[in-house]
C-alpha cells in the first residue's frame, strides 16, 4: 500500500492579473493532441464545434519535418473559425484555431504562443505532453485537454498535469479511434473526465464548462455521508481489483478523491457510484489511480536536503561495513524524483571525497505506472527546473521536451513494485526515506508502516520522514537528528518479529488474507510469543521452511543469519543466508526429506565474531492438505569457530564431517564455476541492457516517425480524394461537352481528347500517346502539327475558321497548355459552328431578298454585313469597290459629307443609337441622281444582343414622295382618273 508521495495537492491557479484573465482573451484554451489517424478525428471534432464558444483551440500533432503540412487548408473546410498556423509570440484569441508547425515544439506563456525548434536526433518528441503541461501551468482550471486518435503514449503525462491544475480532460472513445494507443494511455491514467465519440465531444465540453461556471463546487464529504456497508463494499471492490486496501486511509483523503470521481461521472448519490464501480472495471481502475496520485519533485524542501548532505550522508559512508554498499530504501517513491535526488547527493559526496561509490537505492511504489515512468528517468523541463544548473548539467542529459537522468545515476537506483504494508520490507538499510505518506493513513496503519520502516533499518541507520510526521510509538528507538525536517537515527535494531509486524490488525473490510494459513486468535498470538521467548532463552535460531525453501516463520534472533538480498524482495531462505550456510541447509533438508529423520552438521556463523554452531533439520509431521514443512535449528556452541560443537556419537560425527567435506569440495567447485559464469552473464546482461535501451530509444524514434508519416499520409489521402473527385468532374465535363478539345504535350503527342474531336479528326482512344502528325484523317487545309508547333515556339494563340467535310464549318484555336506558369503543351480547340453559319446564310438570303438597303454596324460604326441591294446601290452610286460603304468601312465616316445637313443628321442619329442615347432613329432625305430626283427613308435600330451595334435600313421612297407632291399640286398620277367623282 505504499502510495505515491502525496495523494493530493491544491491545483495550480493563475494569478488574478495573468493575461488569460484579461478582457478579450479566451475564456478557456482547448489543447487537442492527435497523431496517426488524427486528421479524420479533427475534422469530425470541428464539424460539430460551435463557432462562438469564446474558446481558443490549439491543435498539437506529430508532423513530419520533411513534408509540408496541409492542415490549415484541410481543416478550414470543416469550421468557420479562423484557422492559423502558430507563430512565435502570436496571442491567443477567442473562436480561433491554432496549428503547430512542423519541426517545432509549442508552449504558451503570458497568453502568447512560444515556438522552439525541435532538436534533431534528441530522442522521442513529445510535443503534446509539453504543450499540455505548459497550458496547465498558464491557465490552471481553465485549461482543457483533448486526446484524439494516435499511437504511443504522448499526452498521458500532460493529462496528469492538466488534471492536477484543476482542468478538464476529454478523450476520444478508443473503440472509434483509428489508432487507440494515445486514447488508451490517457484513459489508463484514471484522470479522464469524458470518454466519448469525437462527434459528441464538443457539445459535452461546452456543457461541462458551462456547468462549472454556473455552479459552485460541491461541498466536501459527500461521499462518506452513507452507511458503513457501502464503504466496505467500495473498499472490497478496490482491493479485489488492484490488490490495495484503502479502508485504513484517512476519511478526508478518500472523500476528496471519491468526490472528484463522482463529479467526473456526474453521479450525485454515493450508492449509485458504488453500483457504477461494480459494473465498470475502468472506473475501478480510475478510482484506484485517483487515490494514488503522487506529487513529488527534485530536491523538495532544499533545507531538508541540506541537512541530509551535511549531517546524514557523511555518517552513512563512515558507518558502512567494509566491502558492503550503502543501502537506501525510498518506499512510496511515486515518479522517482526524490530517489534520484538522493542518488545525486550520494554521488556528489563520493566524487568530492574520492570514494568508490558503493551505493544501492531501492525505490518502491504500489503504482506500477509511476514505477515504470521513474525507471525511464525522463522528466519535463518544468520538473528539471527545480534542479540547480550545475547539477542539471552534470547529472542530466537534454532530450526533446525535457531531461533524462544520466545513466550513472540511474544505475544507482533500483525501482520495483511493492506494497509497503503488505509485502516484506527490505533490511539492513542505512537510510529510509518515506515522506508525506503516513499523514494519509489512519493510526493503526501508521503503526504498522512505522514498524516496517524501523525493521528495515540497521542499528545506527537514519529515518527521514515528512514535516508533519514522526516515529510515534517507536520514538524510543530513535534519536532526533533534526527536529524541523524530521530526521531520526535508530539507536537500536528495529527488528522484532516480522511475522508480528505483518500480522498487525487490518481494517474490518479487508476480508480474509490470501491463503497463508489460518488467522491467529488471541491465544495463538500469546503462545507464539511464548515460543519466541523460549527459543531466545535457549540461544537457538529456529526457521520454518517449505520444500521450496520459502521462509514461513522464524523464532529467536534470526537477524544474525538472515539478510534481504538486492533486487526483488524474496522469502527464499537460500538467498537470505550466507552461501556456506545455504549449501548446508540445502543438503540437510534433502537428507531429512529422503531419510525421514533429523539431519545435522556443524556450521560456522559468519560476521564480526564467527561462532561455531550445529545445524539441525527435521521434517515436521504433515497436516492434511498441507505441503511438507521443515524445521531448521541453529544451536550456537560455546566456543569460537573451530571448537567442538558438543558431545555426540563420535562415529556419526566423523561420518557427517567427511560427507560434509566432500560436499563442500563439490559445492566449492560448483560455486566457483557459477561465479565465473555469473560474472560473464552479468557483463553480458549489462551489454544487453544497454543494447535494449538503445533499441527501445530507436523503436520510440521509429514510432514517432511512423506517427508523423501517418499524419502526412492522411493529409495526402484526403488531397487525393479531392483530386479524384475533381478528376471525375473533369472527365464528365469533357464527356458531355460538344466542344472538341485536344491536349498534346511538348513532343506533340496526344494526351487526351473529348468525344467531339473524334467526329472531326477520327481519333480513337488507342491514339493517345501517338504524335499529332500521325492522324490520317482531318480537316483539309488545317495543319494541326504546324500550328501547334508555332504555339510551342512562343507564338500567340492562333484562331481560324475552316470548312470541314460534310458541308460543315469549324472554328479552331491553338492555345498554350500551362503548368505552374510554364508552357507544357498545346490545347487545340475545335468548335463546330455549322449551325451558326447556316443561320447566318439564311439571314443573308432573307436580307438579300429585301428591296431595302440593309447594313449591320458594330459599336464603332464599322460595317460588318450588307445585303445585295446595299452592294448594288453602292456600286451604282460612286463606290464601285465598296471601299467607302462596304464591309470593313466605317459608316460614320462615310456620312461625313462636308456640310450636307442630311448626312450630318444621319451621322448623329446613328451615333445616338450606337451610344444607346436614342431608342431608334428615322430620317427621310433627298438623294437625287443626275437624271432623276430621288428620296430615301433611313431607319436605324439597335441590335438586340451585345456587343452594341445597329441595323441601318435605307428604303427608296421616291414614288411615295412624288405621289404626295402630285396630290398636293392637284395633278393625278399615272392611271388616276382626271375628273372628280360623280
Amino acid at each position: 500500500m505504499g502510495t505515491s508521495d502525496a495523494p493530493g495537492t491544491p491545483p495550480v491557479r493563475p494569478p488574478a492579473d495573468d493575461p488569460p484573465t484579461r478582457e478579450g482573451w479566451p475564456r478557456h484554451v482547448v489543447a487537442i493532441g492527435a497523431s496517426a489517424g488524427g486528421l479524420e478525428a479533427l475534422e469530425g471534432f470541428f464539424d460539430h464545434t460551435p463557432i462562438d464558444t469564446g474558446m481558443a483551440f490549439v491543435v498539437i500533432q506529430h508532423l513530419s519535418p520533411d513534408y509540408k503540412s496541409l492542415m490549415v487548408e484541410l481543416l478550414s473546410r470543416h469550421t468557420r473559425m479562423r484557422v492559423l498556423r502558430a507563430e512565435h509570440g502570436m496571442p491567443l484569441e477567442p473562436d480561433s484555431v491554432y496549428l503547430i508547425p512542423p519541426r517545432n515544439n509549442l508552449t504558451i506563456r503570458g497568453g502568447r504562443l512560444q515556438l522552439t525548434e525541435q532538436v534533431a536526433h534528441s530522442g522521442v518528441q513529445l510535443p503534446i505532453d509539453l504543450f499540455f503541461r505548459s497550458l496547465a501551468s498558464e491557465y490552471g482550471d481553465r485549461a482543457v485537454g483533448v486526446i484524439l486518435s494516435g499511437t504511443g503514449s504522448d499526452g498521458a503525462r500532460g493529462v496528469r498535469a492538466v488534471k492536477e491544475a484543476g482542468g478538464l480532460v476529454a478523450v476520444q472513445d478508443e473503440a472509434q479511434a483509428r489508432f487507440d494507443g494515445m486514447p488508451r494511455s490517457a484513459i489508463a491514467t484514471g484522470l479522464v473526465d469524458l470518454v466519448l465519440p469525437v462527434e459528441q465531444l464538443p457539445a459535452e465540453l461546452v456543457n461541462q464548462l458551462e456547468l462549472r461556471a454556473a455552479s459552485p463546487p460541491p461541498p466536501p464529504g459527500r461521499a462518506l455521508e452513507t452507511d458503513d456497508a457501502l464503504l466496505r463494499q467500495m473498499f472490497d471492490l478496490l482491493r479485489q481489483h488492484a490488490g490495495v486496501d484503502f479502508s485504513l486511509y484517512k476519511p478526508a483523503t478518500v472523500t476528496r478523491r471519491v468526490d472528484r470521481r463522482m463529479s467526473a461521472n456526474r453521479v450525485e448519490r454515493f450508492p449509485d457510484y458504488v453500483r457504477l464501480l461494480e459494473q465498470s472495471p475502468p472506473e475501478r481502475d480510475a478510482l484506484h489511480r485517483e487515490l494514488l496520485i503522487g506529487v513529488t519533485q527534485f530536491f523538495r524542501d532544499p533545507a531538508a536536503f541540506e541537512v541530509l548532505q551535511t549531517r546524514v550522508v557523511p555518517e552513512l559512508f563512515a558507518a558502512a561495513p567494509a566491502g558492503e554498499p550503502v543501502r537506501v530504501w525510498a518506499p512510496a517513491c511515486s515518479t522517482g524524483e526524490e530517489a534520484y535526488s538522493l542518488a545525486v547527493l550520494l554521488r556528489e559526496y563520493c566524487d568530492a571525497n574520492q570514494l568508490r561509490c558503493h551505493v544501492k537505492i531501492f525505490a518502491t511504489d504500489v503504482d506500477r505506472e509511476a514505477v515504470a515512468f521513474a525507471a525511464a528517468g525522463v522528466y519535463p523541463e518544468a520538473s528539471a527546473a527545480r534542479v540547480a544548473p550545475d547539477r542539471l548539467a552534470r547529472h542530466f542529459t537534454a532530450v526533446s521536451g525535457g531531461y533524462q537522468v544520466s545513466r550513472a545515476i540511474r544505475e544507482m537506483v533500483v525501482f520495483a513494485y511493492q506494497n509497503l504494508v503488505k509485502d516484506p520490507p527490505f533490511t539492513r538499510m542505512s537510510l529510509v526515506v518515506c515522506r508525506n505518506l503516513l499523514i494519509y493513513l489512519q493510526p493503526v496503519l501508521q503503526r504498522k508502516a512505522l514498524a516496517l520502516l524501523a525493521y528495515a533499518l540497521r542499528p545506527g541507520g537514519f529515518l527521514f520522514l515528512g514535516a508533519s510526521e514522526n516515529p510515534g510509538h517507536l520514538g524510543h528507538q530513535f534519536q532526533v537528528v533534526d527536529t524541523r525536517w524530521k530526521v531520526y537515527r535508530a539507536t537500536q535494531s528495529g527488528r522484532g518479529s516480522l511475522t508480528d509486524i505483518l500480522a498487525l490488525s487490518r481494517a474490518p473490510s479487508a476480508g480474509p488474507l490470501p491463503a497463508r494459513g489460518p488467522r491467529l486468535t488471541g491465544d495463538d498470538v500469546l503462545l507464539d510469543r511464548v515460543h519466541q521467548e523460549l527459543v531466545r532463552a535457549l540461544g537457538q535460531t529456529c526457521l520454518v521452511v517449505d520444500a521450496g525453501y520459502r521462509l514461513l516463520h522464524s523464532y529467536g534472533n534470526a537477524a544474525e543469519v538472515l539478510t534481504v538480498p538486492p533486487g526483488r524482495a524474496t522469502l527464499d531462505l537460500l538467498r537470505m543466508v550466507p552461501a556456506e550456510l545455504a549449501s548446508a541447509i540445502r543438503v540437510s533438508v534433502l537428507r531429512a526429506a529422503k531419510e525421514g529423520q533429523e539431519a545435522s552438521q556443524p556450521v560456522t556463523l559468519g560476521g564480526a565474531d564467527p561462532r561455531a554452531a550445529l545445524l539441525r533439520v527435521r521434517q515436521l509431521p504433515p497436516a492434511p492438505d498441507q505441503e511438507a514443512l521443515f524445521l531448521v535449528l541453529l544451536e550456537r556452541a560455546g566456543g569460537p569457530a573451530g571448537s567442538p560443537a558438543g558431545g555426540g556419537d563420535a562415529d556419526r560425527f566423523r561420518y557427517l564431517e567427511g560427507e560434509l567435506e566432500r560436499t563442500r569440495e563439490n559445492l566449492q567447485a560448483t560455486i566457483e564455476e557459477l561465479e565465473t559464469s555469473n560474472e560473464e552473464l552479468q557483463a553480458t546482461n549489462e551489454e544487453l541492457v544497454a543494447a535494449n535501451e538503445e533499441l527501445q530509444s530507436t523503436n520510440e524514434e521509429l514510432q514517432s516517425v511512423n506517427e508523423e508519416l501517418q499524419t502526412v499520409n492522411a493529409e495526402y489521402q484526403q488531397k487525393i480524394d479531392e483530386l479524384t473527385q475533381l478528376t471525375d468532374d473533369y472527365e464528365n465535363l469533357l464527356r458531355v461537352t460538344d466542344v472538341g478539345i485536344l491536349f498534346v504535350d511538348e513532343g506533340l503527342r496526344i494526351r487526351k481528347f473529348t468525344p467531339a474531336v473524334s467526329q472531326v479528326l477520327h481519333v480513337i482512344p488507342e491514339d493517345v500517346g501517338r504524335p499529332l502528325e500521325h492522324l490520317s484523317g482531318g480537316v483539309l487545309g488545317l495543319n494541326l502539327a504546324g500550328r501547334a508547333r508555332a504555339v510551342l515556339a512562343g507564338g500567340a494563340a492562333d484562331a481560324v475558321e475552316v470548312p470541314a467535310p460534310g458541308n460543315r464549318h469549324l472554328r479552331t484555336r491553338f492555345l498554350p497548355y500551362l503548368v505552374d506558369g510554364r508552357l507544357r503543351g498545346v490545347v487545340v480547340y475545335l468548335l463546330d459552328i455549322t449551325p451558326e453559319r447556316q443561320r447566318e446564310l439564311r439571314t443573308v438570303e432573307i436580307l438579300n431578298s429585301h428591296p431595302a438597303h440593309v447594313a449591320v454596324l458594330d459599336g464603332a460604326g464599322t460595317i460588318v454585313m450588307v445585303n445585295r441591294a446595299w452592294e448594288q446601290f453602292a456600286r451604282a452610286n460612286g463606290d464601285p469597290d465598296l471601299t467607302r460603304t462596304g464591309v470593313g468601312a466605317n459608316y460614320l465616316t462615310a456620312c461625313d459629307c462636308g456640310g450636307d445637313p442630311a448626312a450630318e443628321a444621319a451621322r448623329d442619329g446613328i451615333r445616338g443609337v450606337l451610344d444607346r442615347r436614342l431608342p431608334h432613329f428615322y430620317l427621310e432625305y433627298p438623294c437625287h441622281a443626275p437624271d432623276r430626283r430621288r428620296w430615301f427613308m433611313m431607319r436605324v435600330c439597335p441590335t438586340g444582343e451585345p456587343p452594341s451595334g445597329a441595323i441601318v435600313w435605307h428604303l427608296d421612297i421616291t414614288e411615295r414622295r412624288e405621289a404626295e407632291e402630285r396630290l398636293a399640286a392637284g395633278r393625278p398620277g399615272p392611271g388616276e382618273p382626271t375628273g372628280a367623282p360623280e
